[in-house]
Protein backbone atom coordinates (compact mmCIF):
# COMPACT_ATOMS: atom_id res chain seq x y z
CA UNK A 1 0.00 0.00 0.00
CA UNK A 2 1.21 3.47 -0.85
CA UNK A 3 0.11 6.77 0.72
CA UNK A 4 0.55 10.37 -0.32
CA UNK A 5 1.42 12.87 2.42
CA UNK A 6 2.45 16.51 2.32
CA UNK A 7 4.96 15.83 5.13
CA UNK A 8 6.16 12.24 5.43
CA UNK A 9 7.74 12.96 8.82
CA UNK A 10 4.30 13.52 10.36
CA UNK A 11 3.47 9.86 9.71
CA UNK A 12 6.39 8.57 11.79
CA UNK A 13 4.22 8.17 14.90
CA UNK A 14 1.47 6.22 13.14
CA UNK A 15 1.43 2.53 14.12
CA UNK A 16 0.93 1.51 10.47
CA UNK A 17 3.82 3.62 9.13
CA UNK A 18 6.20 0.70 8.53
CA UNK A 19 3.52 -1.18 6.59
CA UNK A 20 3.14 1.42 3.83
CA UNK A 21 5.27 3.17 1.25
CA UNK A 22 5.05 6.96 1.61
CA UNK A 23 5.21 9.37 -1.32
CA UNK A 24 5.66 12.98 -0.30
CA UNK A 25 3.57 15.57 -2.10
CA UNK A 26 0.19 17.25 -2.29
CA UNK A 27 -3.00 16.02 -3.91
CA UNK A 28 -2.87 18.77 -6.52
CA UNK A 29 0.68 17.97 -7.64
CA UNK A 30 0.61 15.89 -10.82
CA UNK A 31 4.14 14.47 -10.42
CA UNK A 32 3.52 13.41 -6.81
CA UNK A 33 0.28 11.71 -7.79
CA UNK A 34 1.99 9.95 -10.68
CA UNK A 35 4.59 8.52 -8.26
CA UNK A 36 1.97 7.58 -5.69
CA UNK A 37 -0.29 5.83 -8.19
CA UNK A 38 2.31 3.98 -10.19
CA UNK A 39 0.77 0.58 -11.03
CA UNK A 40 -2.10 1.03 -8.55
CA UNK A 41 -5.42 -0.63 -9.36
CA UNK A 42 -7.40 1.17 -6.67
CA UNK A 43 -6.96 4.73 -5.41
CA UNK A 44 -8.73 6.02 -2.31
CA UNK A 45 -9.51 9.74 -2.26
CA UNK A 46 -9.51 10.54 1.46
CA UNK A 47 -8.96 14.25 1.02
CA UNK A 48 -10.76 16.92 2.95
CA UNK A 49 -9.52 20.39 2.11
CA UNK A 50 -9.15 22.54 5.18
CA UNK A 51 -8.24 25.75 3.42
CA UNK A 52 -10.76 28.55 3.09
CA UNK A 53 -11.09 31.38 0.63
CA UNK A 54 -13.06 32.49 -2.36
CA UNK A 55 -11.52 29.84 -4.61
CA UNK A 56 -12.10 26.92 -2.21
CA UNK A 57 -14.70 25.18 -4.40
CA UNK A 58 -12.65 25.53 -7.59
CA UNK A 59 -9.47 24.31 -5.85
CA UNK A 60 -11.29 21.37 -4.25
CA UNK A 61 -12.78 20.33 -7.59
CA UNK A 62 -9.47 20.75 -9.42
CA UNK A 63 -7.68 18.52 -6.89
CA UNK A 64 -10.29 15.80 -7.37
CA UNK A 65 -10.03 16.05 -11.16
CA UNK A 66 -6.21 15.89 -11.06
CA UNK A 67 -6.45 12.85 -8.76
CA UNK A 68 -8.94 11.05 -11.02
CA UNK A 69 -6.86 11.76 -14.12
CA UNK A 70 -3.69 10.49 -12.45
CA UNK A 71 -5.51 7.30 -11.45
CA UNK A 72 -6.76 6.82 -15.00
CA UNK A 73 -3.28 7.34 -16.48
CA UNK A 74 -1.81 4.88 -13.99
CA UNK A 75 -4.20 2.23 -15.29
CA UNK A 76 -6.32 2.25 -12.16
CA UNK A 77 -9.64 0.48 -12.29
CA UNK A 78 -11.32 2.12 -9.30
CA UNK A 79 -11.32 5.40 -7.41
CA UNK A 80 -12.99 5.25 -4.02
CA UNK A 81 -14.20 8.63 -2.80
CA UNK A 82 -14.97 9.02 0.88
CA UNK A 83 -16.24 12.54 1.39
CA UNK A 84 -17.94 14.29 4.23
CA UNK A 85 -21.64 14.50 4.90
CA UNK A 86 -23.53 16.87 2.65
CA UNK A 87 -25.24 19.80 4.33
CA UNK A 88 -28.87 20.47 3.36
CA UNK A 89 -27.96 23.75 1.67
CA UNK A 90 -25.59 22.08 -0.82
CA UNK A 91 -21.86 21.92 -0.93
CA UNK A 92 -18.88 21.59 -3.25
CA UNK A 93 -18.47 18.09 -1.76
CA UNK A 94 -21.26 16.78 -3.99
CA UNK A 95 -19.57 18.13 -7.09
CA UNK A 96 -16.17 16.78 -6.04
CA UNK A 97 -17.67 13.35 -5.34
Amino acid sequence: MRVLARDANRLAVRPWREQVEVVEGAVGEVDALRRAMHSAEVAHYLVRSMQAGADFTARDLRNAQVFAEAARKAGGRHVVYLGGLLPKNGSSRAEVG
